[in-house]
């Protein structure tokens, strides 16, 4: 009876050219586990919470008109079972925040509004008060607005115009408005 064959190797026995290559592959295969461990767990989301006055959707920064960031903002990531992933975040002086150590689909949501600020209108750079990201997510942006923080460049200024008399076939205006640029005198009263 015949005995089987069993390749076997001694590294003893491998010239230097075949020990370089082994290790090298080695290292190779040691390097893409540690990558793909790193990787997963510097998955983060990141963003900005910032005033959008002019509601636009976008944090607008010019020589002329700033949408600044906004402070204390309480920010939580919660996994696909509901539980809270990765520490809560409260966004910086400049609007700031990240989360780190998170990964896969998520549901991010910002709290602790400043009192008389809601969520603005969602816009290309600015979301809800919940949103669904998948990790690593940059740019989960929120912008807030209180409505009386913003007004048009030409807004009307309205006031109320008594009239003496009784009242009957009276066409007159009992409300007058005038553009806030406008200069000179009143031709017309009303």
């Amino acid at each position: 009876m015949k005995k089987a064959f069993t390749p076997t190797f001694r590294i003893s026995e491998m010239n230097n050219f075949q020990k370089n290559l082994l290790n090298s592959l080695s290292w190779s295969c040691t390097f893409v586990v540690i990558s793909l461990i790193s990787f997963s767990s510097f998955a983060q989301v990141t963003g900005t919470v910032f005033k959008d006055f002019n509601a636009s959707g976008t944090q607008e920064a010019t020589t002329t008109f700033t949408e600044p960031g906004v402070a204390g903002v309480t920010v939580k990531a919660f996994n696909a079972a509901g539980a809270q992933v990765g520490a809560t975040a409260t966004t910086a002086a400049n609007g700031t925040y990240t989360i780190a150590g998170v990964s896969g689909a998520l549901r991010v949501e910002f709290t602790t509004l400043p009192t008389g600020i809601y969520e603005g209108p969602k816009g290309t750079a600015s979301n809800t008060s919940v949103q669904f990201v998948t990790a690593p997510a940059a740019n989960t942006n929120l912008g807030i607005n209180c409505p009386e923080d913003y007004c048009q460049a030409n807004p009307k200024l309205v006031t109320v115009c008594y009239d003496n008399g009784s009242g009957v076939g009276n066409t007159n205006a009992v409300m007058v408005g005038i553009d806030y640029t406008d200069t000179g005198s009143a031709q017309n009263e009303y």
